[in-house]
């Protein structure tokens, strides 16, 4: 059902408006601004609650106060708190591998613009010199992204990505991480899956205090690792990588719903079973993937509403050799691929951008400060 509440002019709102009293928010409430989903049925509101905002006289209605999670309709019928996890402002590049062996791990935080393309800067330190950090990316509205675990490591961090501050959260995953780990999120939980030391468990865990994950006793078709990960609002996905033990490379592209039952289901095939370690990000349509080991530059996207097979659309500018893992940074317009690998093996600084809305090859936009391998990745 559609709403379309009329205009009230901003000079018809009285100071006396119902703005006060036990029945004001669930009849109509003014405020200075539109409301977000974070105004729900804990502040008061219900299904039908107008909101008028002072500023211009607009007015919006409440479609469902879910906790933490409410939808707000404007005058045109049309919800204004959609849940978006592309990023509209900065990505970060958390740690990495110079070179094979620990001694060339990193500890450097890139960030780089999504608005506008140019060179990374060295903004933060990692907790620890590490590769395989993951992160679980909040709504990017909301400028928070939890780091899950990195190589061999079950800590839970938290990334507050305006202030560029990394704190501990004192909570870990159910699991060590194990460095090719999939992670992906709804608007209150992360997911942690297809990594090593998981088997076919799926974990999760809130965005909230207590962070620590738990086993959703919910599986996927099988183990494996080094995949791309991505999702929707209703869907999490996985892509090539390998399935394992013992590791073999494979084309499936698995689904597993975020709201419970979790079970993880075949879906669909990427067109190629070769690609080793993956990368990968995703439109609010499509899902797409990239790169691989050894020297795979394909571009490959499915539609993930329709879970049809995926077609090879474009190339990389740069192979990344199976160093870029995971789910990379996006925008609404482009997905990204960052840093990665040559065949020695050794890193590279290259960021990559493909578009989108017309299947074009990607091009190179900027440098990192340093050039590496195993990054993880957070953006808002």
């Amino acid at each position: 059902m559609k709403y379309t509440p009329e205009k009230i002019q901003a000079h018809e709102i009285k100071d006396e408006t119902l703005e006060s009293g036990d029945m004001s928010k669930k009849v109509i409430h003014v405020n200075a601004g539109a409301p977000t989903k974070t105004n729900d049925t804990g502040e008061g509101y219900n299904q039908g609650t107008i909101w008028v905002d002072s500023t211009n006289g607009d007015m919006y209605i409440c479609t469902a106060h879910t906790a933490e999670d409410a939808t707000w309709q404007n005058m045109d019928g049309d919800d204004i708190n959609n849940v978006s996890y592309q990023g509209t402002n900065t990505s970060f590049g958390i740690g990495g591998r110079t070179a094979p062996g620990s001694p060339n791990d990193s500890d450097v935080v890139d960030k780089f613009s999504l608005s506008s393309d140019a060179n990374a800067s060295d903004a933060t330190e990692a907790v620890a010199a590490s590769p395989g950090y993951s992160t679980a990316n909040m709504q990017a509205s909301e400028a928070k992204s939890l780091i899950l675990g990195r190589s061999s490591n079950n800590d839970i961090g938290i990334f507050n990505l305006a202030t560029e501050a990394i704190s501990d959260s004192g909570n870990e995953l159910a699991v060590n991480n194990g460095g090719g780990g999939g992670t992906n999120q709804s608007t209150t939980h992360y997911f942690h899956y297809k990594d090593g030391p998981a088997g076919t468990n799926i974990y999760t865990g809130a965005f909230s205090s207590p962070y620590a994950a738990s086993d959703t006793g919910d599986e996927a078709t099988a183990g494996g690792y080094s995949s791309a990960t991505f999702g929707d609002k209703t869907y999490m996905f996985s892509t090539a990588g390998y399935l394992g033990p013992p590791g073999a490379q494979h084309n499936q592209i698995e689904r597993m719903s975020k709201t419970s039952p979790h079970t993880g289901t075949d879906v669909a095939n990427a067109v190629r079973d070769d690609r080793g370690q993956t990368g990968g990000s995703a439109s609010t349509t499509h899902g797409y993937t990239f790169g691989g080991e050894p020297d795979i530059s394909d571009i490959e996207k499915f539609q993930m509403s329709a879970t049809s097979d995926a077609s090879d659309v474009a190339e990389l500018a740069t192979n990344t050799n199976g160093g870029c893992v995971g789910e990379q940074a996006s925008s609404p317009s482009s997905g990204y691929a960052i840093g990665g690998s040559n065949p020695s093996p050794a890193g590279i600084n290259v960021i990559q951008k493909y578009s989108f809305s017309a299947d074009q090859d990607a091009t190179d936009v900027g440098d990192l400060s340093q050039a590496r391998y195993g990054i993880g990745h957070a953006y808002y």
